[in-house]
């Protein structure tokens, strides 16, 4: 199968592959710390055939300070990238087709404990505010969004939209939704919701590229990537940018293909390139905001998942973290994220500032 119809293909299954659903909710740590060293990274480590996945904090050095274990399999699984909101990280948890999972895994950065929610099967995409958490996922048809009261532990409200909505964002008052269309012909539907009645707003159809898995916002404006193209042939080159005060959409192509993760620091935005069917991609396209100009940057090894912060590049493989200065990129620090354990994953990582 060529790309387009992969990534399609490939979102669908996972609802098939994953064979194992979600533990009880739990809270903290079953081991202590390794070292005395202050915790900034915190990696994901995960499995479809196990019923745990750990969350190994370490320092910028590399060493392990402390080892979390969590009683849920496939955290962050699929596409999704950790939600931060203050001091809480939170990411999905899809589980197998004959025992799907609910869960939202919420992580604390501050104390280093954990809780799930049970909240929807299938899980694609989360957004969070200080009392809700908003999810996206969907049946045969359609999809669904369901907010839920933090607090309460419960479901408020939910919502049926038309399209496979693969990511939402929720922006001041109101929650973007972007979905490929159920009748694929060629066009993705992006929906304006109020997050308090969950009303829709305005829902716009757009000749697009498909598979929308990530978006930022910077000034008046939602920059969201694009992995494939509509035929199916051929990946996408192209990201596009959603002002907010008049719902207009515009395009930016981008010299290099399979746009993913996005992220803006001081008026630059960040593009990594990455295929995640594949597991390759190791181009980052740098964005200077105010005036368009684009630098395309090579590494030796994929970008699995990004972050910017502190003037620095985060990012992993499958077997590493690295850490580079902005600017002329050089490596400021590697080290090995991944173990030996028995049919598990790097899922991605979070900072935990």
């Amino acid at each position: 199968m060529h790309n387009g119809k992969l990534i399609k293909s490939i979102l669908i299954s996972l609802f098939v592959i994953f064979i194992v659903g979600c533990g009880k909710a739990s809270g903290g740590n079953e081991q202590g710390n390794k070292n005395s060293g202050k915790a900034e990274i915190a990696v994901i480590e995960s499995s479809t055939f196990n019923n745990n996945s750990y969350i190994k904090l370490y320092t910028l050095k590399g060493e392990e300070v402390q080892e979390i274990k969590i009683n849920c399999v496939d955290v962050n699984s699929g596409f999704l990238s950790p939600v931060k909101h203050n001091d809480k990280v939170y990411t999905n948890s899809i589980g197998g087709y004959s025992n799907r999972s609910k869960k939202v895994v919420e992580f604390n950065a501050k104390n280093n404990k954990y809780n799930t929610y049970d909240i929807a099967e299938g899980i694609f995409s989360v957004a969070v505010d200080d009392s809700y958490i908003y999810t996206t996922n969907s049946p045969p048809k359609g999809s669904i969004i369901t907010k839920y009261n933090i607090e309460k532990k419960s479901i408020e409200k939910t919502l049926n939209l038309p399209g496979l909505i693969e990511h939402i964002a929720l922006y001041g008052n109101y929650i973007y939704s972007f979905a490929d269309s159920d009748e694929r012909d060629g066009t993705i539907i992006i929906s304006i919701i109020n997050k308090d009645t969950l009303n829709i707003e305005k829902s716009m159809r757009m000749k697009s590229d498909q598979s929308v898995f990530d978006s930022t916002i910077y000034g008046d404006n939602i920059y969201f990537s694009h992995m494939t193209s509509q035929d199916g042939n051929k990946p996408s080159n192209t990201i596009s940018r959603l002002n907010i005060k008049d719902n207009t959409v515009s395009d930016i192509k981008i010299g290099a293909d399979y746009q993913d993760h996005l992220k803006v620091y001081n008026g630059n935005l960040y593009i990594s390139h990455y295929n995640p069917v594949e597991n390759s991609g190791n181009k980052l396209t740098e964005m200077n905001l105010a005036t368009g100009e684009q630098k395309l940057h090579s590494f030796q090894h994929n970008l699995m998942e990004i972050e910017v912060q502190d003037n620095k590049l985060y990012t992993c493989d499958d077997k590493n973290m690295y850490i580079y200065n902005l600017g002329e990129f050089k490596e400021k620090s590697r080290f090995k994220i991944m173990d030996n354990r028995k049919d598990y994953r790097i899922d991605g990582f979070f900072l935990m500032k």
